[in-house]
C-alpha cells in the first residue's frame, strides 16, 4: 500500500508542469485552393516545456496521428511547425480540418478548406433552325450555318458544372453583346453548378454572314481572388448566313447568225452573288453536257466558260447553265439556241440489183438530213440522165431534210456489169456525197452434154468409171447436175469448174448391182432459166457377183437323224455356180449327196443359182460350219455363206473335277460340273453316295439343309466353311429334252493338325511314356511331328509315330525317370495347313532340396531402421520345410520381428523370403536356411550388412554391332541393397575414352565409326558410390559402311513392259521367300535351342558380319538378337528382390497376355537393318526409349489382363515356347535373358534397332509379318 502511495506521488509530481500550462497553436483559418491542386495546412505549436505529438481530423472524421499518411494526405512536421499535405484536391475535400495538440488537456485548432471548381471549356449547344460545321484544318472555329429564310435562330451556351456559378457574358466581333442573349440560370447538382443562355438571331440577313460569336465565363461577377489565377473561360464560333444566288446570264452566242459545221464556239455563263458562291452545270437538250469546261470565282462572281466544235446534231439544240447553291432548292437558268448549216454525211443506193434480161429495174438514191434540202443527179456511162426520174423531200428548216430521187430502167444482155452514179450537194457547201452500183443482168446458158464415157463397153463391179457434164455461157454461171434416172446424185460428185465461158463438173462412180441397166444424164440450171436443160441419157451394164447366199434346212438337226440343207445364190450377172464346203473341206469330191436344184432371175437384172446337200448329224459336229459358196467365173469373185450347225443331243459330262480338294473352314466356290448338251438348258440333281445307296441333296432355297454347307446353281457347286464330315463321293445328272448323264465326284477336305483329348502317361516301371493322339488331313508323317522342351535333353527318350487313316499317336518314352525329367513336356504337330501343340507336366518324383547358391544370393543388405529381406531359393519334391537362424540361434517365426513369405514356382521350384523388422545393428551377420523333406537336407548362408556401393558388373557380352552401333549386355553384380545403374566405357585404339550412361541392360551405344575396334567395360553405381569397372573388357569391330545401289532403267524401255515385268518378277519373288522364310525360320529357332555353343573368350576381338542384300543367308554371318524389358536385367538378384517385395504386399499377378496389335512395327532402312524406333537419346543422362518402351509394354499388358483380353495358344509350329529361367552357374551365353513365365506376347521375327531394348539381326533370314491372329506364345519381351 505504501508503495502505491509513492507511485501515485511521482506520476503527480511528474505533471505538474502540464496541469499549470497550455501550449499556443497558431493557423491559417481559411484557405482557398481550385481541384486537382495540392495544398498545405499548417499548425505552429507553441510550448515553453516538452514538445507534444500533433494529428490531424480531416473533413470526413477520420483522424491521421502525427507522420500518418493514407492516399492524397500525409502528415509531416518540421520542427514545432506541423503540416498536412493534400495532393490532387477534389471537391470532396471542402470542410473543416482539425490539428490536435495531445496535451493535457488538448488543444486544437480548426482550419476551413474551400475548394473551388474550374469548369470546362463552354459548350455550344440547343441549336435551332441552324447547323454547325465542325472545326477542320481549313476552318479552324466552329461554324454556325443559318439558312436566310429561317425567321429566327437560336444558340444556347453551357458553363459547368463548377463551383461557384460562372456566370456568362456573350460577344459579337469581339465587343460585348448588349441585346440578344438571355440573362444567365444555373441549376445545381451533386454541390456543382451549371449555368446557361440562349442566344437569339431574329430575320438572319446578309449582314450577319462572317460575324464571330463568342460565349465567355464572366470572371468579373465571380468575387474570389482564387479566379484571378485562371486563364479565360470562352468559346469562339462563327455565323454564316445562307444567301441564293443571282440568275445566270450567257454570252459569246448570236441565235440570229447561221452557223457552219466545224465552227469553234464559246459560251460564257456568269451568275452574281450567293453565300455560298454557287456551282455552274452546263445542259445540252436537257441532258448534263460533259465536254470540258472552266470555272473562276472571284469577288463574289462565278464564271463558266464552254468550247464547242460545231456539228450537224447543234442544229436547234439547246445549251442551258444552271446556277445553285445550298440557299436554294431549284436552280436558277439561262438558255441559247442556234441554227446550223450543212451537207448530207453519206447517200445511198437501195433496190435490186439483179435483174433478168428484159425486166424492169427502179434504183432509188436517199441523202442523210441537211440543211438546206440537197440536190441529185444520176450518171452512167459518163453522161448525167433525166428521164424517168422522180424526187422527193421531207423535213423542215428547223430538224432539216432528208431528199430522195427514183430512177427506172430496162437493161438488155449488153448492160451486164453497168454502173450508175448518184450525187448529192447543198448550195453555199463544199462537201458532195455519192453513191454508185452495178447492174448484173441474169440470162441462161447455150447448151449441155456428156462426155468421156463408152457406154456399149460393160462394168465390173467396185470398177470406177469418170464421166464429164458441160455447158457453154449464161450468167450466172449455171449449177450442173447429175441424175440416175430421176434422182439427182449427190455424192462421187465433182467440184464446179469454169473455164472461160465454159462450166463442167465430173462424176466418178464405183459400179455396184444396182448401177446395172442404170440410166445416166445431166442439167445445167442458174436463175435465168425457166426449166433445167438436160443432156441425153447415157446407159450402163454391171457385171457383178452374188450379193448373199441363203442355207436352210428342212426341219431340226439332231443326232442320228438325216438332213437337207438348201442354198440359194442370190443374183449374179452373169449366173454362178455353187460349191458346198464343211469345216473348210470342199465336199462336191468326197459325196453324191450335192446337186443343181433350179436357176431363177433375181435382182439388178440378175440370176439366182439353187443347191441341196443331204447328210446325218453327229454330236461331234455340233458347232461345225457348213458353208454354201457362189461364184461369178465371169469377174472371178464370190459369195459365201456359213450355217454352224445345231445338232440336238442329250448331256455330256467331260472336263468336269472328280476330286474337290480343300482345307477344312474355308470355302471353295464356282466349281463348275458344266455339261455339254443340245438344247444347252440343263437340269442338275445332286446326290451324295454312301456306299451301295445314295442321298439326293434337295436345294431347294440354293443350300440343303441337311448339308449347309454345300450349295448350287445350275451346274456350279459352291462350298463355305466345309468341315471333315463332308468328306466322300458324289454325283451330279445333267438332264434335257434329248436325255439324261452322270458324273461322279469326291469332295476331300483338309485340315490342320489337331491334338485329340490331352496328352497321356503311362508307367512301365521305372520308365514313363507319353502319348499325344493327332488328327490331320493330309496325315501327320515323320518329321511333322514332336516332343519337345526346353533347357532339356531330349536323346534321353524315344519318340515313336504310329497310325492310319488321318489319326496319328506320337509317343515319346523315357526308361527311367530322374528329377530332371520333371516339368512340362510339349506335343508339338503340323502339316501342310496349320500347327497346334499341347503342354503335359510330367509328375515329378521325390529328391532332396538343392538350394542356389550363386554368389549373389550370398548376400542382402538393409539400412537401420528399415526391413530386411533374406532369400532362399530352391528346389525340392515333395516340398521342404524351412527353418532360419543366426549364428548358432534359431529364429522363432513371431509375427513380429521375424516373418516370411513364400512362393511356388512350378512343383519342385519355390522361394522363400526371410522379413526382419526394424533392423539395427545387431541384426547384421550371417543367416542359414535350412530345407529338408524325406529324401533329404540342404543349407546356405546369407551375409545381411548395411547398404553400400555395388559390385562390379561380371561377364560383359556382346549381343549385336552394326557400322555405327554395337548391343552389349552384362551379369549385374551384388547390388549393395539400392537400385543401381551402370555406366560404360568405351575408346577405340590410340582414342580417348568416352562414356555412356546405361540406365538397363541391355544397352545400345550409338555414333560410332564403321569398321572400327572400340573395347568396352562397365562399371555399376548407386546412392553410395561406384564399383571398380569390370577387368575384362570386350572388344568389338564394327561393320562397314554400306551403300544401295539405285536401279536404273533405260528411258526407251516401254513403260507397260516394265510393270508388267517387275510385277510377275515380283510375285515370283514373293512365292519363293514365303516358302524359305517358313523354312529356315523353323531350323534357325531349332538350331538356336538345341545347338547353341559357349561363348567365345571375351578378351578376344568379337567380328560380326552381315551379309549383303540379295545374298544368301550363311551360318557364319548370322548374329542373334535377344530382347529385354527394362526391370528384368538381373535374373538372380533385383528382378527375384523385387518380385518378392511385390509379393509381400499383393497377391500373386495373373498371367498377362499381349497382343500382336500391342507390338509396334519397325519400318526398314536403308541397307537392310531395321530403323531405330522412336527418338534416339544421348548416351550420359536422359531417359531411353528402352525406358518409354517398357512403359508401353507393361500398359498393355494390364490391358490383356482384362476378362476379354485375348488367350493366346500355347505354341505355334515352328517356334519355341516361353523359355523357362535358367539354373545357378550355367553359361549365360546359352540361353535368352530371364523372362517371367506370366509374361506373355507375340513372338516377333523382325531384327530391331533402338533403344527399345531391342538389338539388330545382321542375318539376311527374311522376317515374316505378324498379323491380327498369329497370337504365339513365349516371345521374349
Amino acid at each position: 500500500m505504501k508503495m502505491q502511495v509513492n507511485f501515485l506521488l511521482l506520476v503527480l509530481c511528474w505533471n505538474i508542469p502540464y496541469l499549470f500550462a497550455d501550449p499556443i497553436v497558431s493557423y491559417e483559418p481559411v484557405i482557398e485552393t481550385l481541384t486537382s491542386r495540392t495544398i498545405t495546412l499548417s499548425c505552429e505549436v507553441t510550448f515553453d516545456g516538452d514538445t507534444f505529438p500533433v494529428g490531424w481530423a480531416l473533413n470526413t472524421g477520420i483522424y491521421i496521428p502525427q507522420g500518418g499518411t493514407m492516399p492524397r494526405f500525409v502528415s509531416w512536421h518540421q520542427g514545432n511547425i506541423h503540416k498536412l499535405n493534400i495532393t490532387n484536391v477534389q471537391a470532396s475535400d471542402d470542410g473543416h480540418y482539425t490539428c490536435f495538440v495531445e496535451s493535457i488537456p488538448r488543444v486544437t485548432g480548426d482550419i476551413h478548406v474551400k475548394v473551388f471548381v474550374k469548369p470546362g471549356r463552354p459548350v455550344i449547344s440547343g441549336i435551332t433552325n441552324a447547323a454547325i460545321e465542325p472545326v477542320s484544318r481549313r476552318q479552324p472555329v466552329e461554324v454556325i450555318v443559318i439558312s436566310h429564310s429561317a425567321d429566327q435562330a437560336q444558340i444556347q451556351c453551357t458553363i459547368g458544372p463548377a463551383k461557384p456559378a460562372f456566370p456568362i457574358k456573350w460577344f459579337i466581333n469581339g465587343a460585348p453583346l448588349t441585346s440578344g442573349a438571355s440573362p444567365s440560370e444555373s441549376t445545381t447538382a451533386n454541390s456543382l453548378e451549371t449555368t446557361s443562355s440562349i442566344l437569339t438571331i431574329d430575320q438572319p440577313s446578309e449582314i450577319f454572314n462572317g460575324a464571330q460569336y463568342k460565349c465567355a465565363a464572366d470572371l468579373e461577377q465571380v468575387q474570389l481572388d482564387i479566379i484571378s489565377t485562371i486563364s479565360p473561360i470562352e468559346t469562339v464560333f462563327n455565323l454564316s448566313v445562307q444567301v441564293p444566288p443571282g440568275a445566270p446570264k450567257i454570252d459569246g452566242a448570236d441565235p440570229d447568225v447561221l452557223k457552219e459545221r466545224g465552227d469553234q464556239l464559246k459560251l460564257i455563263c456568269t451568275a452574281v452573288g450567293g453565300n455560298p458562291l454557287p456551282t455552274l452545270q452546263w445542259y445540252r437538250n436537257g441532258e448534263p453536257y460533259n465536254h470540258v469546261f472552266t470555272t473562276v470565282e472571284e469577288s463574289g462572281v462565278v464564271k463558266s466558260e464552254l468550247l464547242i466544235a460545231i456539228e450537224p446534231a447543234d442544229n436547234n439544240a439547246v445549251y442551258r447553265c444552271d446556277a445553285f447553291n445550298a440557299a436554294i432548292t431549284t436552280p436558277k437558268s439561262a438558255s441559247v439556241r442556234f441554227r446550223v448549216r450543212f451537207a448530207p454525211d453519206a447517200v445511198t443506193i437501195t433496190g435490186n440489183e439483179e435483174v433478168k434480161v428484159g425486166d424492169s429495174l427502179t434504183l432509188s438514191c436517199t441523202t442523210t438530213i441537211s440543211n438546206p434540202q440537197a440536190a441529185i443527179n444520176w450518171i452512167s456511162r459518163g453522161a448525167v440522165i433525166s428521164e424517168g426520174i422522180a424526187t422527193s423531200v421531207e423535213g423542215s428548216e428547223e430538224e432539216g431534210y432528208i431528199t430522195q430521187t427514183n430512177i427506172t430502167i430496162t437493161p438488155g444482155r449488153l448492160d451486164h456489169n453497168a454502173e450508175y452514179l448518184c450525187r448529192a450537194h447543198v448550195q453555199q457547201v463544199n462537201d458532195m456525197k455519192s453513191d454508185n452500183v452495178q447492174l448484173n443482168v441474169l440470162y441462161p446458158p447455150d447448151s449441155v452434154e456428156i462426155t468421156g464415157f463408152n457406154k456399149s463397153i460393160a462394168v465390173r463391179m467396185d470398177t470406177t468409171r469418170k464421166m464429164t457434164c458441160t455447158s457453154n455461157e449464161g450468167n450466172p454461171r449455171p449449177s450442173l447436175t447429175w441424175y440416175t434416172g430421176t434422182t439427182a446424185i449427190a455424192t462421187n460428185v465433182g467440184e464446179l469448174q469454169t473455164q472461160g465461158t465454159i462450166r463442167y463438173r465430173e462424176l466418178r462412180f464405183t459400179a455396184q448391182p444396182k448401177d446395172n441397166g442404170a440410166r445416166f444424164s445431166c442439167t445445167a440450171t442458174n436463175s435465168a432459166t425457166s426449166s433445167p436443160l438436160r443432156s441425153d441419157y447415157i446407159d450402163i451394164m454391171v457385171y457383178f457377183p452374188p450379193q448373199n447366199v441363203v442355207i436352210t434346212a428342212n426341219g431340226p438337226l439332231r443326232e442320228g437323224v438325216s438332213i437337207t440343207l438348201m442354198c440359194n445364190s442370190g443374183s449374179s450377172n452373169p449366173e454362178s455356180t455353187i460349191t458346198w464346203y464343211k469345216d473348210n473341206t470342199e465336199l462336191s469330191n468326197l459325196t453324191d449327196n450335192i446337186r443343181h436344184v433350179r436357176t431363177e432371175n433375181g435382182d439388178f437384172n440378175g440370176k439366182s443359182t439353187v443347191s441341196s446337200y443331204t447328210f446325218t448329224p453327229v454330236a461331234s459336229e455340233n458347232g461345225v460350219t457348213v458353208l454354201c459358196s457362189a461364184r461369178n467365173s465371169e469377174i472371178r469373185r464370190s459369195t459365201a455363206r456359213g450355217m454352224p450347225l445345231n445338232i440336238l443331243y442329250k448331256p455330256k459330262f467331260t472336263g468336269v473335277p472328280t476330286v474337290l480338294q480343300l482345307e477344312e473352314g474355308t470355302n471353295k466356290t464356282n466349281n463348275n460340273f458344266s455339261a455339254l448338251s443340245n438344247p444347252p438348258e440343263i437340269t442338275y440333281t445332286w446326290f451324295k453316295l454312301d456306299g451301295d445307296t445314295e442321298q439326293e441333296i434337295k436345294f431347294t432355297t440354293k443350300r440343303d439343309i441337311t448339308i449347309p454347307q454345300l450349295s448350287a446353281t445350275g451346274a456350279v457347286l459352291n462350298l463355305i466353311n466345309v468341315d471333315r464330315a463332308l468328306t466322300g463321293n458324289y454325283r451330279v445328272k445333267g438332264t434335257n429334252n434329248e436325255g439324261t448323264s452322270n458324273a461322279n465326284f469326291k469332295i476331300d477336305v483338309q485340315y490342320g493338325a489337331e491334338i485329340i483329348g490331352s496328352p497321356t502317361q503311362t508307367t512301365d516301371g521305372e520308365g514313363i511314356s507319353l502319348h499325344c493322339v493327332i488328327d490331320a488331313n493330309p496325315p501327320i508323317v515323320k518329321g511333322h511331328a514332336r516332343w519337345t522342351r526346353l533347357d532339356y535333353d531330349m536323346s534321353r527318350g524315344t519318340q515313336t509315330l504310329s497310325g492310319t487313316g488321318t489319326t496319328r499317336t506320337l509317343t515319346l518314352t523315357i526308361p527311367s525317370v530322374m528329377r530332371d525329367d520333371i516339368g512340362t513336356f510339349t506335343c508339338e504337330a503340323n502339316n501342310t495347313f496349320g500347327s497346334v501343340s499341347k503342354e503335359y507336366s510330367v509328375d515329378p518324383v521325390p529328391f532332396q532340396p538343392v538350394i542356389d547358391k550363386a554368389p549373389r544370393t550370398s548376400k542382402s543388405a538393409a539400412q537401420t531402421y528399415d526391413d530386411g529381406y533374406i532369400k532362399c531359393k530352391l528346389d525340392a519334391f515333395p516340398a521342404p520345410v524351412i527353418t532360419w537362424q543366426k549364428g548358432d540361434d534359431s529364429i522363432t517365426l513371431d509375427g513380429v520381428k521375424y516373418n516370411m513369405s513364400s512362393k511356388t514356382e512350378g512343383p519342385i521350384k519355390f522361394s522363400y523370403v526371410l522379413i526382419i523388422k526394424n533392423v539395427g545393428e545387431s541384426d547384421y551377420g550371417s543367416y542359414k536356411c535350412t530345407a529338408q523333406n524325406s529324401k533329404g537336407v540342404d543349407t546356405h548362408d546369407i551375409i545381411l550388412s548395411g547398404t553400400s556401393k555395388p559390385d562390379p558388373p561380371t561377364d560383359i557380352t556382346l549381343l549385336n554391332a552394326t557400322d555405327t552401333s554395337v548391343i552389349l549386355s552384362w551379369t549385374p553384380g551384388f547390388d549393395g541393397g539400392l537400385k543401381q545403374k551402370y555406366n560404360i566405357r568405351y575408346n577405340s585404339p590410340g582414342g580417348s575414352y568416352m562414356y555412356a550412361d546405361a540406365p538397363s541392360i541391355p544397352f545400345t551405344v550409338r555414333g560410332l565409326d564403321p569398321d572400327t575396334e572400340y573395347e568396352f567395360t562397365v562399371q555399376a553405381f548407386n546412392d553410395l558410390g561406384k564399383s571398380n569397372y569390370q577387368p575384362v573388357t570386350v572388344k568389338v569391330t564394327t561393320l562397314p559402311a554400306t551403300t544401295a545401289k539405285p536401279q536404273t532403267i533405260k528411258p526407251d524401255e516401254p513403260m507397260f513392259i516394265i510393270i508388267m515385268a517387275l510385277a510377275v518378277v515380283f510375285g515370283l519373288l514373293l512365292i519363293v521367300t514365303t516358302v524359305l522364310v517358313c523354312i529356315f525360320v523353323r531350323r534357325r529357332k531349332k538350331r538356336m535351342l538345341s545347338d547353341a555353343t559357349d561363348s567365345a573368350s571375351q578378351s578376344n576381338t568379337e567380328q560380326l558380319y552381315g551379309t549383303s542384300v540379295g545374298s544368301q543367308p550363311q551360318d557364319d554371318a548370322r548374329s542373334y538378337s535377344t530382347s529385354y524389358e527394362k526391370g528384368y536385367e538381373d535374373d538372380y538378384a533385383k528382378h527375384y528382390e523385387d518380385d518378392e517385395k511385390d509379393n509381400i504386399k499383393s497377391a500373386p499377378a495373373n498371367d498377362n497376355y499381349i497382343s500382336a496389335k500391342d507390338v509396334q512395327p519397325w519400318s526398314k532402312t536403308e541397307g537392310g537393318n531395321f530403323g531405330n524406333y522412336g527418338r534416339q537419346t544421348s548416351f550420359r543422362g536422359g531417359s531411353s526409349v528402352d525406358e518409354q518402351y517398357a512403359t508401353r509394354l507393361r500398359n498393355a499388358t494390364k490391358t490383356m489382363q482384362q476378362p476379354d483380353a485375348k488367350q493366346r495358344p500355347a505354341f505355334v509350329m515352328g517356334r519355341p515356347p516361353a523359355p523357362k529361367p535358367p539354373t545357378a552357374r550355367h553359361n549365360y551365353s546359352e540361353y535368352p535373358p530371364h523372362v517371367p513365365e506370366r509374361n506373355y506376347s507375340p513372338q516377333i521375327d523382325y531384327n530391331i534397332s533402338g533403344e527399345i531394348g531391342h538389338t539388330s539381326f545382321v542375318s539376311n533370314t527374311p522376317t515374316p509379318s505378324l498379323v491380327n491372329g498369329d497370337d504365339q506364345r513365349g516371345a521374349l519381351v
